[in-house]
């Protein structure tokens, strides 16, 4: 029975932190524009042994405003190179905070949203052996 409740609680963790993150990209789309932008730096974040590295974009607003930006989806080593175009979501009224549209978002939240789906089958089927 121990076994099942934490099934339950890791599943429900991951598939509420996948819906979570659904819910947080399409409220930011909500108003957002499109542009692209280019990759003009690549930076790291973290210590020695845990180093993250995130890009710094520049793009123009509809407006004519240029604007520099941390990507907010970074890796180890870096998805992104010097140069590299990309395509990302701004709001006009707060253009310095942007979102990168990206792939790795995606898969994440598949990933997290499977392991939670996952999780909780176990549970059922474990609770259904009388486990």
């Amino acid at each position: 029975m121990k076994g099942c409740l934490i099934l339950v609680l890791v599943g429900s963790v991951f598939l509420g932190t996948a819906i979570w993150l659904v819910n947080s990209e399409r409220n930011f789309a909500r108003g957002a524009l499109q542009a692209s932008g280019v990759v003009t730096a690549v930076e790291q974040s973290g210590s020695f042994d845990s180093r993250t590295y995130y890009p710094r974009v520049r793009y123009t607003t509809n407006t004519g405003q240029q604007v520099e930006f941390r990507g907010d989806v970074g890796g180890k080593p870096s998805p992104y190179h010097v140069g590299q175009t990309v395509a990302l979501l701004y709001h006009p009224d707060a253009p310095t905070h942007a979102h990168l549209r990206s792939p790795i978002k995606g898969i994440l939240v598949w990933v997290m949203g499977g392991v939670g789906v996952l999780c909780l089958l176990m549970s059922i089927f474990q609770l259904a052996r009388g486990g």
